[in-house]
């Protein structure tokens, strides 16, 4: 039985991260449309899980947690990143 969780885990964290990067992307989006609404939930809700995720790998003593605090990290820092002061005045 344990051959099929630790694999298991290991694809379900790996699909959350992607998820997770992704929704950070649809959340930035300019305008506000039914898609960038989606994407914030997603992307809450992926915040949420990798958060968890990475407090339950640090304390079953996993090597996931570097993989899972990194993303979220990542995940933190992208959703708070202003992106309207990037584009030129010309615009």
């Amino acid at each position: 039985m344990n051959e099929l969780v630790d694999p298991l885990v290991f694809w379900a964290a790996a699909a959350v991260q992607v998820l997770g990067l992704a929704s950070v992307l649809f959340a930035r989006l300019p305008r506000a449309t039914k898609s960038h609404d989606y994407g914030r939930g997603i992307y809450l809700g992926c915040l949420v899980v990798l958060g968890l995720a990475t407090m339950i790998a640090i304390g079953s003593g996993s090597g996931y947690w570097a993989w899972c605090g990194t993303t979220f990290g990542v995940m933190c820092v992208g959703g708070t990143f202003d992106v309207s002061t990037l584009r030129p005045d010309a615009f």
